[in-house]
């Protein structure tokens, strides 16, 4: 189990991938890297969240449902 201080630390490192994931995409040389920067940054907060949530069925659920959805608007 992750302290308070290490989750902080986790989502603050995750939040300023995401800045420079909006750098990146600000400009076509850079979108690859900038795209890059934004996964990493997603994995750390969905990992951290991962970490902390008791309650598996409602993340289960949201991945069922919303993976449903996304595959009936990408046809």
């Amino acid at each position: 189990m992750l302290s308070a201080n290490q989750v902080a630390l986790a989502y603050l490192i995750a939040s300023v991938f995401f800045i420079l994931a909006l750098k990146g995409l600000s400009s076509p040389l850079t979108s690859r890297r900038g795209n890059l920067f934004g996964m990493i940054g997603m994995a750390i907060a969905v990992a951290t969240t991962l970490t902390l949530t008791q309650n598996w069925v409602l993340i289960i659920g949201g991945i069922v449902v919303g993976g449903a959805i996304g595959a009936v608007v990408a046809r």
